[in-house]
């Protein structure tokens, strides 16, 4: 499914560059976003599998974060764009910033946590924030809709839905799998919300 559906966006973002018409313009970047909305679910189905199963594996290579982090900020940019949200990528850390990890499981750990913040947020914005003292911190809040303090035990369980007036469709398993990714690079995650007003993910 992802090849050809990868194939798909190919042609459609070398259609978006010879268009002129805006209107079109939009559309074809709506037809993206889904289209990436639907790898995303894809990665997150392979790597529930992958957790389930034990089988789940490291490839380390070297990387500038910075890089990485402008890339998932600018893949959200449309979103937040049409839903007049404010996204903002704050570096407290050195640029360039050099590390070595696994950079397809880190990537998705990012992607998971700006997805819910942006798909739960109706007004104000989503900050991502990257520090760097005696380790690396990345802290995603924003201004959405927010959790009960007892709905937050549930989060990291498989297939667990949050009860939301905005009706927001996902598989359930997303931060399952991020919280499985995130066990795997030895690192750990917390989250805080409060109901009607925000949400903060600290990895």
């Amino acid at each position: 499914v992802k090849t050809p559906l990868s194939s798909m966006m190919g042609y459609m973002e070398m259609w978006d560059s010879e268009e002129s018409d805006e209107n079109k313009k939009r559309q074809l970047q709506s037809a993206r976003n889904s289209g990436k909305h639907i790898l995303n679910m894809l990665t997150n189905l392979l790597e529930f599998s992958r957790l389930q199963q034990n089988s789940a594996k490291l490839h380390y290579s070297q990387f500038n974060l910075i890089e990485l982090m402008e890339d998932i900020t600018r893949m959200f940019q449309p979103l937040t764009d049409e839903k007049s949200l404010d996204l903002k990528l704050e570096n407290l850390a050195s640029s360039p910033l050099y590390i070595n990890t696994d950079y397809t499981i880190l990537k998705q750990i990012l992607t998971n946590v700006v997805s819910n913040a942006v798909k739960y947020t109706l007004q104000g914005g989503v900050v991502i924030r990257l520090q760097n003292k005696d380790q690396l911190v990345f802290t995603v809040s924003d201004s959405g809709i927010g959790m009960d303090s007892n709905e937050l035990p549930e989060i990291f369980k498989p297939f667990s839905r949050m009860q939301n007036p905005l009706k927001a469709e996902g598989s359930g398993f997303g931060m399952y799998v991020t919280k499985g990714l995130v066990d795997l690079l030895k690192g750990t995650i917390a989250v805080t919300s409060e109901k009607g007003k925000e949400t903060g993910a600290t990895i």
